[in-house]
Order: structure tokens, then sequence, then C-alpha cells
């Protein structure tokens, strides 16, 4: 269940969307492309550069911007290609769908989309069925297939799950790559606070359905605002010395349907405080700024100037 979230990202801009499983990342990234199951009641408004509410749009018109403007890459390749179709088809059938092109165009432009995410022998590769790939190898085609149709915007849903840390790397080089070469804007989904430390230009953090905090990736990393962030930067052991343990989270993540009153995160919140339980916190921007597009914004009551009290 999504509750109050709201952000913008900018054209060009690689943004990282963090939380705990959970607390509604991927289901973000579904309500974006209108994929959202039926019962999340996707309400509010979803907007894209030359387009008002993505909600308010029809099937039909939304399907015309569904991989053609945004496009997402989802979590597990193996499941979301066809076990029975060749990589080829797969790619092929995207190109004629989208982009109206012969078959010889369709052979040529697959070989390239290939090419593009550094897949290795890629005539040969597009003969293949997907379980004769690797890991690595899927999630490549898998991004070739969301580049198929030319996105504006791709959505990226966890994109190093289950790979090992060297074609970890790979990927969100590759990923870092087609951002730089292709003009791309990326929605990164991830766990992975180290990958968002080296590449993202700004977070975004998200607890049991909603957005606690946002910020420049170097301000998230150096001044945290909200104790949920706090919590979960400590989690990752350093390698400076400074912290060579990780520091779980106590307690639970609540269930959708039993949410707490007040602040969300209050159960499990070692700075808890009076209003935490009795209120919601809005999220405000902090610090000097106003601009809550670019600066840094917490949902917490002590993240305010001048904040706390003896409760």
């Amino acid at each position: 269940m999504l509750r109050q979230v709201s952000f913008a990202v900018q054209r060009g801009e690689l943004m990282a969307l963090v939380g705990e499983s959970g607390c509604g990342k991927t289901l973000t990234a579904l309500a974006i492309l209108g994929l959202a199951p039926r019962a999340a009641n996707v309400r509010g408004d979803i907007s894209l550069a030359g387009v008002g509410d993505l909600q308010a749009l029809g099937e039909r018109a939304r399907r015309r911007i569904r991989g053609r403007r945004v496009a997402m890459i989802f979590q597990e390749p193996m499941s979301a290609l066809n076990p029975v179709l060749s990589l080829g088809r797969q790619i092929g059938e995207n190109l004629r769908r989208e982009r109206r092109l012969s078959r010889r165009e369709v052979r040529r432009e697959s070989r390239r989309l290939l090419e593009l995410v550094a897949m290795p022998d890629a005539d040969r590769r597009l003969r293949c069925y997907p379980h004769q790939l690797s890991g690595g190898q899927l999630q490549r085609a898998m991004i070739a297939m969301a580049l198929a149709s030319e996105p504006e915007l791709l959505l990226a849903d966890e994109p190093t799950t289950a790979l090992d840390v060297t074609v970890q790397a790979q990927v969100i080089e590759l990923l870092l790559s087609l951002r730089r070469r292709l003009g791309l804007t990326v929605l990164l989904i991830t766990h992975d606070l180290g990958v968002v430390a080296q590449s993202c230009d700004r977070v975004v953090v998200m607890y049991a359905g909603q957005v606690v905090e946002e910020a420049p990736v170097g301000e998230l990393f150096e001044q945290p605002a909200h104790p949920y962030t706090r919590a979960l930067l400590a989690s990752v052991p350093r390698l400076d010395g400074s912290r060579s343990k990780a520091e779980g989270i106590a307690g639970r993540v609540p269930v959708p349907g039993d949410l707490p009153s007040g602040c969300v995160f209050h159960p499990r919140c070692d700075s808890v405080i009076e209003s935490c339980r009795a209120s919601a916190p809005e999220l405000v921007v902090i610090g000097s700024g106003n601009d809550t597009e670019n600066g840094h914004s917490s949902r917490c009551f002590l993240s305010k100037p001048g904040a706390g009290d003896p409760g």
C-alpha cells in the first residue's frame, strides 16, 4: 500500500529508490507504468514531460507510452523472459510492435541492441533460449529489450539481484554508460547502498509505503535526517574502520493493513518523542533551501529546526 508518495525525477538524472523489502519500491515503479494490481487502488497524479496525468489516460493511450517512453527492467530476468522463445524472437517482437521494422531491419537492430549492452557474440546469442544464458547475460538481454523502443525513462528494479559481485559491477557500469550515451533518465530500485553512493545523483528513501526522506546522494550519506535512513546506513558495515559490524534495525516492518498511529516508524525508532505517537509528520524541506525537487526533505518532527519535546 502506497501513501503520500511524491518525488520528481529530472531529465538525465539517475535517482535511487531504496528501503527494506515490502516498503513499496516495486509497486511505485509498476504504478508509473500503469501496471499496479487493481487492488492497489492507485490514486493521484503521475506526470511525464509533455503528457499530463498518466492516471487519467485510457489503456490504449497508456500502451503508447509504456515501452516507448517509459520502459522497465524487471527483477528476475529468467521469469520475465519467455522460456520457449529465442532471444532474437523476443527482441524482434518488441521491435516490430513498437517501431514497425522489416524482418531484415529487425535482425540488424536486434544485433545492434545486444552489442550496445556488450553481449558477447551477439549473432549467436540471438539464437539462444533464456536457459542457455548466464545470469549476467540474461540481465543484458533484458536491458536490450527495454531499450528497443528508445525510451526516455528507464525503471530498473533490482537489476543486480542474484548476480555475483563482479557481474553486479558490470551491469551497473553498463547502466551508467547507457545513461551517458543515450541521455537516459534512470530510476534505480536497489538495496545496495554502495551502488547508490557511487552511481546515483539523488536518493528517495521509502518506509511502509511512504517517502520518508529525499536528498542529493552526498548529502544523504553525510547528513541523513530521518532516523530510518540513519538506521539503514548503520546496517551496512564500513571498511574504513569506523564501523566493521553491521547494526540491525530493531523490530519489524508493519503490515500494510495494520499500520501504527502517528509516524509509521516510531515503534522501531530510537529517537521517538511523544509527537511521533500522536500524529503523522509531513514531508518537509529541511535546511536553508526551499527547493522541493532538488533540496533535502524529511518526514520527521526532529528534522525541523528547533524540533523536539520532553516527551
